[in-house]
């Protein structure tokens, strides 16, 4: 008899007055609440976040050797972030409606082992297209690392669910963004880019070689009807948090899982317009502060050909530029400290505009930096706020959004989300690095504009889910 088929027969057993209250998942959840369960969780799950932000910041540093290594024209540069940011939004619908029908755990296994896979192959490219071929299916399956996201807050005590976010995706993600800016400043100067790609991928090898420990979601499992297998991961939850076991699970009706027409619903619609139109300008605005950056402190470093040469003549960073990038997205640590305040005593909604409204301030400032030439400690100032801000509505929003959605389309919604922010990701070079390589005072502006459109969409977003059960 299976471990499952005999806590079935346990529960059909218990007669009369013995019988204990049903729970919901979310009840069942709340009672045993927080302990090692979750936090090995947040330890399972982070490596592949840490590959992720590698990712949002890898293009800065290998931009200037493969540009002279392949000669690249402008548009071919720019399509080094492109790709990635095409292959992560077709990536997000696919592993969200997936992980919606077939489960999260086996999409996120897959994703984390798929990334490991291609980001080797990148690493000994023979040429461009080939690099740009694997550099797109990475991007593929780093759109499944949203998955977990869902998994934490499902997993979270309402008390704990804003430090689902911070502990399990934004420390991580931004471990691996200062990780990926020292790594480069070591590695890129004296072995190359190539051993920067592959050392990118480590990380992600952790839950593949851990997989055992990788929990299913307890709220999904009896959205398919699997009470025996939620009630069995409830019990294992209980154990590892040393709680005794909650009572035997209510169940609840099967819906149609991954069906994208309940976004069209009277009481979804509204939140998704306006969410597609913040995600989109997150991803926009985060890529566009890099890539920005590149192109000012490039300039403020006076002329690329100032710069050292490796053996075969191609232009390098100087420690300056990996500097700067370090001071700038140190900021990220700072917005972690205040967004776990923040989050649970303001709510989501006002901290997200006041995200957008400071990142708006310091792109102002920074165009007023560039027309009077000032001080490149100046501009590294205004760039820290600007990273700061903007990761802050990034933790904000990646918290709202699984908040907001039922679980039968969780993953799903947050996966076309995504895609919409990826797709800022494939924009966001054309303005940063070909508009802005003609003139930076052309492309800071577009970048305010959206900023102040997503100050209002965040302060009308119809719901606030602070302190709220999320939706079975």
């Amino acid at each position: 008899m299976t471990e499952y088929a005999a806590i079935d027969q346990e529960l059909s057993e218990i007669k009369g007055d013995d019988i204990e209250p049903q729970l919901s998942s979310g009840d069942a959840i709340e009672k045993v609440g927080f302990g090692w369960f979750q936090t090995r969780m947040v330890l399972l799950f982070g490596p592949a976040f840490i590959t992720d932000g590698a990712e949002l910041v890898l293009v800065v540093f290998i931009t200037l050797p493969i540009t002279c290594l392949w000669g690249l024209s402008a548009v071919q540069k720019a399509s080094l972030s492109t790709v990635v940011y095409v292959g992560m939004s077709l990536g997000s619908i696919f592993c969200g409606v997936c992980s919606d029908r077939y489960g999260r755990r086996p999409i996120f296994l897959v994703s984390t082992a798929c990334v490991a896979l291609f980001g080797l192959l990148s690493a000994i490219s023979p040429n461009f297209y080939f690099f740009l071929i694997c550099r797109t299916i990475i991007g593929f399956w780093i759109g499944g690392t949203h998955v977990p996201m869902a998994t934490m807050v499902e997993y979270f005590p309402i008390r704990m669910r804003h430090y689902a976010i911070i502990l399990g995706q934004s420390v991580w993600l931004t471990s691996g963004i200062n990780l990926v800016c020292l790594l480069a400043w070591l590695v890129v100067p004296n072995a190359g880019w190539r051993l920067l790609l592959a050392l990118t991928i480590i990380p992600s090898l952790v839950p593949v070689v851990l997989f055992r420990m990788v929990p299913e979601s307890v709220r999904w499992l009896m959205t398919m009807g699997r009470q025996s297998q939620a009630q069995a991961q409830i019990q294992d939850m209980a154990r590892l948090n040393r709680k005794p076991p909650p009572g035997p699970l209510l169940p609840v009706p099967e819906t149609d899982r991954g069906d994208l027409r309940q976004f069209y619903s009277k009481s979804l619609f509204k939140s998704m317009v306006l969410l597609t139109i913040i995600n989109f300008t997150n991803t926009f605005v985060y890529n566009g502060i890099n890539l920005v950056s590149l192109v000012v402190l490039a300039d403020n470093s006076n002329q690329i050909s100032v710069r050292p040469r490796d053996d075969s003549g191609c232009p390098q960073m100087i420690a300056s530029d990996y500097l700067g990038f370090l001071v700038s997205g140190s900021a990220e640590w700072l917005v972690l400290l205040i967004n776990s305040v923040l989050l649970r005593y303001v709510g989501r909604k006002k901290v997200l505009a006041s995200h957008f409204a400071t990142c708006c301030v310091g792109f102002c400032f920074l165009l007023l930096c560039v027309m009077s030439s000032a001080s490149r400690s100046l501009i590294v100032l205004v760039l820290f706020v600007m990273r700061g801000s903007i990761v802050g509505s990034l933790q904000v929003t990646y918290q709202y959004i699984p908040e907001l959605l039922p679980t039968s389309v969780r993953s799903s919604g947050y996966g076309i989300l995504q895609a919409f922010a990826r797709f800022g990701g494939i924009v966001t070079p054309f303005v940063a690095q070909v508009l802005g390589g003609w003139d930076i005072t052309f492309a800071l502006p577009v970048y305010i504009v959206l900023l102040v459109i997503c100050v209002v969409c965040a302060l009308v977003l119809p719901k606030e889910t602070s302190q709220r059960q999320i939706e079975d």
